[in-house]
């Protein structure tokens, strides 16, 4: 079997695929690199004009998608919640409620909870719902139970719809991250097919231009995520060097003394957006787009200043 070019695989589809969010960094990085070579290359106007739509329906794709995962989390913590407070209802309420009719030693309390609680403790989500379907079952007809059963009744049908509704929202999300499947793969082959465009229309420039629409940092690198080092009292660090996206956030962890600022910068030693506070001994998400910054092609230095009197370490985990 003869051994496959490598030249003849598109690098960009390789390196994102399984990573939307790799794609979108690597298509915000091409997007705005072919832009401000417009004006000194007309020729790839046309080729701007067709990659800015497909590079837009990219970051919409991938922004809805990141807003129905935290809508699918939302419909999780729900299940959950309602879950927990019919638990409660279960042994502060109703069983209580119940004891005061049929002593717990009665063939009537046992056939209402033939197993004890267990089965409310036990099993998937889905067992545990039925569960109190099972009781409101048990109880039956019992006028002596008529406001628990129907208590439990409201309860069990409030954990079913918002079982339901968690349910959708992974359907919908699946169907979403099968069309963004799609948008990331058209994406990365009109990458792709642009480098060729270069090689065959601009060779004699190529060393100079592909470097400025293709991210060959994240292309060919691993993305590290945990930065550790040590900063003087007084002194500007860059931290490092990333492209972020506007829906990521770091944890910055400085042992040390006082307050240390923190910049999203152009430069290695830019101060060119919003501060972020940041004090010693204090563990602290922060959110990217905290720093107020729109460009992330080009903010993509994040630089500390340390304002204490005294040397401090760092560690910054990007989430």
């Amino acid at each position: 079997m003869a051994l496959r070019w490598k030249y003849i695989d598109n690098q960009m589809d390789i390196a994102t695929a399984g990573s939307v969010k790799e794609a979108v960094v690597l298509s915000r990085y091409h997007d705005a690199g072919l832009l401000a070579l417009v004006a000194i290359y007309p020729i790839l106007q046309d080729r701007y004009d067709q990659y800015h739509p497909a590079h837009l329906a990219l970051v919409e794709g991938y922004n809805s998608l990141d807003s129905s995962d935290g809508a699918k989390q939302g419909d999780r913590l729900t299940v959950e919640q309602f879950f927990t407070a019919a638990k409660i209802l279960l042994t502060t309420e109703w069983m209580p409620a119940i004891l005061m009719v049929y002593k717990k030693i009665s063939a009537r309390f046992k056939s209402i909870f033939p197993n004890g609680l267990k089965p409310f403790y036990t099993g998937g989500i889905d067992e545990k719902i039925e569960s109190f379907n099972t009781l409101s079952k048990n109880i039956g007809v019992d006028a002596n139970l008529t406001s628990v059963k129907a208590s439990v009744d409201g309860t069990y049908n409030h954990l079913v719809l918002a079982r339901n509704n968690q349910l959708c929202a992974k359907a919908t999300t699946a169907i979403s991250s099968d069309a963004l499947e799609v948008l990331r793969v058209n994406a990365m082959v009109l990458e792709y097919k642009n480098v060729a465009f270069v090689m065959l229309n601009l060779f004699e420039h190529r060393e100079s231009i592909l470097p400025l629409i293709i991210d060959l940092v994240t292309l060919r690198e691993k993305v590290q995520s945990i930065y550790t080092g040590s900063i003087l009292a007084g002194k500007t660090i860059a931290i490092l060097a990333h492209t972020f996206l506007n829906t990521d956030s770091i944890r910055v962890n400085v042992s040390g003394i006082g307050s240390y600022r923190l910049f999203l910068s152009t430069t290695n030693t830019g101060i060119d957006s919003k501060v972020i506070l940041v004090n010693a001994n204090l563990k602290t998400d922060i959110l990217v787009s905290g720093f107020g910054v729109t460009d992330f092609v080009n903010h993509r230095f994040l630089n500390m200043i340390n304002e204490s009197g005294d040397a401090a370490t760092y560690r910054i985990e990007l989430l």
